[in-house]
């Protein structure tokens, strides 16, 4: 039977704030999933955008920190908007990794955390 553990993204201390304030890829490291050599645990990954800017920001968002536009999601995030929720359990595993960058140069918070499930 599969477990379930929630843990904090791996580029938070504690939980906090993930300081976002690139304006190109790869970005700032939000999370690094789990490697292992046989079974790979899932990381179902969260994350909420605070942008306590006066102007909408475009963020991206890269898997694998590459430069195709197969592994990006961009999206926008209002200005004083709170958390802005931009992935919603999107699942990773092996090392795979996810960065963020904005479209300008402002400092955008990233918050969330991920459901680590271990067939």
């Amino acid at each position: 039977m599969a477990t379930y553990e929630k843990r904090f993204l791996s580029a938070s201390t504690d939980g906090a704030a993930i300081k976002i304030n690139t304006t190109y890829g790869p970005g700032n490291l939000i999370h690094t999933a789990a490697a292992s050599a046989t079974v790979a645990p899932i990381d179902e990954v969260f994350l909420q955008i605070s942008n306590p800017t006066t102007t909408d920001q475009v963020v991206t968002v890269q898997f694998a920190a590459t430069t195709t536009v197969d592994n990006d999601i961009i999206d926008t995030v209002p200005a004083r908007s709170g958390l802005f929720p931009i992935l919603k359990g999107i699942p990773i595993k092996n090392a795979k990794t996810i960065y963020v960058y904005a479209g300008a140069t402002a400092t955008l918070g990233g918050y969330g955390w991920v459901n680590r499930i271990t067939p």
